[in-house]
């Protein structure tokens, strides 16, 4: 009725006769028609048919596809109907084509046991190409029909994202898995439940490294005074940091102070020179509470700064820095020489200049009040003493007429003088008539009277003149003096 034979007649397949109690009574063959005979039946007997399928043909169930022996239904012979006739048709029998097979996902070593909740598994055929996919239920199983038999596959399998772990990251876990290859067939098709466990890598994480959080200070125009400042990530053995804590160039009076942790350290010192570069090291060898150093190639143990020209000073105590109490004195110091200044300056009437009266009120010598003249020698030596130095002497008095200087300043004098002579007598010459009588005897003689008394008074005339001569160059002198620059 079915397979590849359905509608023909059975060739060459095997007819038992059975008698109603199993006994076999007779065989035969079965001809091309499919038709075979027996005769000498029983009367009132019950008889069957055992119907063979040829070799060739013939299946066997979950074994192989083919026709499968038959039994025919069960007849009485009769008299009255002495031939019966008897119709069998033989079953072909198809080995199934969908399997199902069950998987189920388990921890294996590890801090867990049991089934592994929503795990992935992804069912791959033999050349590792993705089937279907699904996720285990809550004792970690899952089921998957194969819909075609024969199948050669296998299994990827996942564990649950928080669960995973990673070599390459250093993550501790449950790792992936590739199964090993399964078959299917018609024959088989049903394997059962098939089992993954899911191995466990633990990653114990090396101790970490020392770092140097934060340093100070760092830059330009650091405060001579300010503390050096080191921040660690981790607490530190203090005394390996202090035997390799390096400074250049050398800071004297450190003193090294920790915080409770061990993570902080703060160094003071006697003050950095002003206006030098600074290079802080803390060389290899200083390490952790843990025992760690700093990393390969670690390059943040080292830093420069460069520090202020001048002192920028701390808190003095009392609110004032450094930087203020010399500003402070200086101030005073400018406003004391201002007052003195105004002062000297307000014992002076306005417009005043320095003077002879002045040189002989700043020297040991009296003045007399008269300002026609005064004694150069004397007041400089008067200047030359312990209380007026001598650079006094020639602020006040500058540098003092020298000898050939008043001579030639005399000459000069003499020269105007004679000029204006001969111009008043040139200009007398004119007013003269031109024809004027012969004196007298008695005038020429008074003339020439008249001639030796000038000539007394021309003999007395240079001493004077000379001794105007040495007053007009000193008071010339002392106007070169006024507008220096005043010495309180």
């Amino acid at each position: 009725d079915e397979g590849p034979l359905a509608g023909l007649p059975v060739f060459n397949g095997t007819a038992s006769l059975i008698s109603f109690n199993g006994t076999v009574i007779a065989t035969a063959r079965l001809n091309s028609e499919g038709w075979t005979y027996f005769q000498g039946l029983e009367a009132d007997e019950y008889y069957t048919v055992h119907i063979t399928p040829p070799p060739h043909v013939m299946g066997e169930e979950n074994v192989t596809d083919g026709y499968l022996p038959v039994l025919g239904p069960v007849m009485q012979a009769s008299v009255d109907d002495p031939e019966m006739e008897l119709s069998i048709v033989v079953p072909y029998y198809f080995l199934p084509r969908v399997g199902t097979i069950e998987v189920e996902v388990v921890f294996g070593n590890g801090p867990r046991q049991g089934g592994v909740f929503e795990a992935i598994v992804i069912l791959l055929d033999e050349s590792d190409v993705p089937v279907e996919q699904k996720t285990t239920d809550a004792d970690g199983k899952v089921s998957f029909t194969i819909s075609d038999l024969p199948f050669r596959g296998r299994f990827d399998v996942i564990p649950p994202e928080e669960l995973k772990g990673d070599p390459e990251q250093n993550t501790s876990g449950y790792l992936p898995i590739r199964t090993n290859f399964f078959e299917m067939d018609r024959s088989r098709t049903d394997l059962g439940v098939f089992t993954v466990e899911l191995n466990y890598f633990s990653y114990t994480p090396p101790p970490p490294d020392l770092y140097i959080v934060s340093c100070t200070p760092k830059g330009n125009d650091v405060p001579l005074d300010a503390d050096i400042i080191i921040r660690f990530d981790q607490p530190v053995n203090t005394d390996s940091v202090e035997s390799h804590f390096r400074i250049y160039p050398a800071l004297p009076g450190m003193s090294f102070s920790w915080d409770e942790y061990g993570t902080n350290l703060t160094i003071s010192h006697d003050g950095f020179l002003p206006d030098m570069n600074y290079t802080v090291v803390i060389e290899e060898g200083a390490y952790s509470m843990i025992g760690t150093g700093f990393p390969p190639g670690y390059a943040s143990n080292t830093w420069s700064f460069h520090t202020a020209r001048e002192e920028t000073g701390k808190d003095n105590g009392k609110g004032l820095s450094r930087e203020v109490i010399w500003a402070l004195i200086i101030g005073s110091l400018v406003l004391l020489i201002i007052v003195a200044l105004f002062i000297w300056n307000s014992s002076r009437r306005e417009g005043e200049e320095l003077d002879e009266e002045d040189m002989y009120a700043l020297s040991d010598t009296e003045f007399d009040g008269d300002m026609d003249y005064f004694d150069e020698e004397e007041l400089e030596g008067e200047f030359d003493t312990d209380e007026y130095p001598d650079d006094l002497v020639e602020d006040l008095v500058g540098e003092m007429p020298l000898e050939e200087e008043l001579l030639e300043e005399e000459e000069e004098i003499e020269e105007d003088m004679e000029e204006e002579l001969i111009e008043e007598e040139e200009e007398f010459e004119e007013e003269e008539p031109e024809a004027e009588e012969e004196p007298r005897e008695e005038e020429k003689e008074e003339m020439a009277e008249g001639e030796t008394g000038s000539e007394d008074v021309d003999e007395e005339l240079p001493e004077e003149e000379e001794e105007e001569a040495q007053k007009k160059p000193v008071k010339r002198h002392a106007k070169r003096n006024k507008g220096k620059k005043r010495n309180p």
